[in-house]
């Protein structure tokens, strides 16, 4: 039985662990501080090396001290014959020297004091300068190195070694010319502040509208676009009017942030067909058509029923006219469409009994594959119809006066282009 109890010991031997201070096979070297010289409530890590020569699995409580006093105790695990590397977390509030323990082993550390974070201006245009300031004091008696580090959006932008004196104080100064438009943050000396970077000028268009079209040959048009600066900082643009791959015009268009403005040119030709309009990236064809004065009484279309009465029409006005009968029962479909000019009259025969409404287009430039003014002054109708009868020897025989401004009266209302009576 003693023989059993022995070999249980023995057995259960290699189970135990090595716990302790400075226990058996623990040894501690290289200690240091990162950065060895800090800010005023930066955290620095404090780091050493630990050895272990045991042959079983231990644990060592390690402290760590600032100027005699512990700040902090761990517990690390050592695998049998390894080295490994502890580490601890070290804030210091004020600036000053101090001295830092773990073990037996001791470093100085430095702390210096930051202040008067400047970033000025707040507000610049991309690639502008931007200049970033900030008080760094040494508050022992000796020389300090330190490393200053410019961050930008977390990146480091530029470092700069320096030598603080003794019991001194100097201005850190840094330029940055950001490339990106928006909101930037920067730190210095561990201070943290922003400024904005404007948008450059943007240029957006909209609205590109050519007026009218089609246009008879040599006639006027004007072209307009809607340009707006949808960015932060005021910006002019070269603005070009091209004409079939040809600039035609050029003016520059200064704008204001956020503003809206229109821009109008003009455009004639000499000959007939399409031409490519583009204004600010945007595109659009005009038609010039070969346009034409038709002989006074025209007839475009006579379909109206044959009879006696009669239709005298006296165009008193500065416009050519168009005048078209269409049924009741059909209003858009012209039954007579006649051609009466500016200062003459034309009368009708021969129309059968009947009610027709009397419609009347005013205009200029008359295009007669489109069967229709290019310059419509106005598209008017009668309010009463006009009744054409025959009986016996008697017969209805209607005189109608265009002239005047265009308009709407007691007699006759304007009508939507789209309603009037189309002659194709």
């Amino acid at each position: 039985m003693k023989i059993l109890n022995l070999l249980l010991v023995m057995l259960m031997l290699p189970l135990v662990l090595v716990v302790g201070g400075c226990g058996a096979g623990f040894q501690l070297s290289s200690l240091e501080i990162s950065p060895q010289v800090g800010l005023a409530g930066e955290t620095v890590t404090v780091l050493a090396t630990l050895s272990y020569s045991g042959d079983v699995r231990g644990d060592y409580e390690a402290e760590l001290s600032v100027d005699g006093v512990v700040e902090q105790r761990q517990t690390f695990s050592a695998e049998p014959q390894s080295s490994r590397t502890i580490s601890f977390h070290l804030t210091m509030e004020e600036p000053g020297s101090y001295v830092v323990q773990v073990g037996k082993l001791k470093t100085p550390f430095t702390v210096l004091e930051a202040a008067d974070l400047g970033v000025s201006p707040t507000e610049v245009e991309v690639n502008q300068p931007v200049t970033v300031t900030a008080k760094l004091q040494n508050v022992i008696e000796d020389e300090v190195p330190y490393r200053c580090r410019l961050l930008c959006q977390g990146e480091e932008v530029e470092a700069r070694d320096i030598t603080m004196a003794g019991n001194s104080m100097e201005e850190v100064t840094f330029t940055l010319s950001p490339a990106s438009s928006g909101t930037h943050q920067v730190e210095l000396l561990g201070l943290s502040g922003s400024f904005r970077v404007l948008r450059p000028a943007e240029f957006e268009f909209t609205d590109f509208n050519l007026e009218p079209n089609p246009v008879g040959v040599g006639g006027v048009t004007t072209v307009t676009v809607r340009i707006e600066n949808v960015g932060e900082v005021e910006g002019s643009y070269d603005l070009s009017l091209v004409v079939d791959g040809l600039a035609e015009e050029t003016r520059p268009v200064p704008l204001p942030a956020g503003v809206v403005k229109t821009e109008t040119f003009t455009v004639s030709r000499d000959s007939p067909g399409s031409y490519s309009l583009q204004l600010g990236g945007q595109q659009a064809e005009l038609m010039v058509i070969q346009t034409e004065r038709l002989a006074n009484g025209t007839l475009l279309v006579d379909e109206l029923p044959c009879g006696m009465c009669q239709l005298k029409v006296s165009n008193q006005g500065p416009y050519d006219a168009l005048v078209v009968l269409a049924s009741r029962e059909e209003p858009g479909v012209p039954l007579l469409a006649l051609y009466v000019r500016a200062d003459d009259f034309y009368r009708v025969k021969s129309i059968g009994d009947g009610y027709y409404i009397f419609y009347f287009a005013l205009g200029e430039d008359w295009d007669n594959n489109a069967k229709k003014f290019l310059n419509l002054a106005g598209c008017l109708r009668f309010a009463d119809e006009l009744h054409f009868k025959e009986t016996g020897e008697a017969l209805t025989i209607w005189t109608v006066t265009l002239g005047g401004e265009v308009g709407e009266s007691s007699s006759c209302w304007t009508v939507p282009e789209d309603e009037f009576p189309p002659l194709e």
